[in-house]
């Protein structure tokens, strides 16, 4: 699974848990909607980690306890996937 794929997927699974969606995630992480909306989307593919930060304090959760899921046991980075192509 492509990196960027497996953090939408435990941004998902994070929202899911916690009963919110992405507005209140982005408020609660003090991000602008367009932001999140622009990763979640696939507009764009690599946060920059202090984004993820962000994100994670919208969680009330370590960098540790965000990336603790087995969405990220084999990720491959994007620049990795189009040489597999």
């Amino acid at each position: 699974m492509q990196l960027s794929t497996a953090i939408r997927q435990r941004i998902i699974e994070l929202n899911t848990e916690n009963n919110i969606n992405l507005n209140t995630l982005s408020t609660n992480a003090g991000l602008t909607p367009s932001t999140l909306g622009s990763f979640m989307s696939g507009d764009s593919n690599d946060p920059q980690i202090s984004t993820l930060l962000h994100i994670c304090e919208g969680y009330k959760i370590s960098l540790r306890d965000f990336f603790d899921s087995p969405f990220f046991d084999n990720v491959i980075s994007e620049k990795d996937n189009e040489l597999i192509k």
